[in-house]
């Protein structure tokens, strides 16, 4: 379930797993961990689009 406020569209770490082929926790780890930027609000893990195409042009620029 995706949210929209302010033209920005948050995914879950649920339709982020899916996007990344991982598991929701794996995308709630990167979180926790700022590779990839979000939040969690209640028990929502939420990130936008925008941060995961940050977050997989850093992770294919690592050696």
């Amino acid at each position: 379930m995706s949210f929209n406020t302010f033209n920005v569209e948050y995914l879950t770490s649920k339709e982020v797993a899916k996007i990344l082929r991982c598991k929701p926790e794996t995308v709630q780890g990167y979180i926790r961990s700022g590779a990839l930027a979000g939040t969690k609000i209640g028990r929502a893990w939420l990130t936008t689009r925008v941060a995961i195409a940050d977050f997989l042009v850093r992770k294919n620029r690592a050696p």
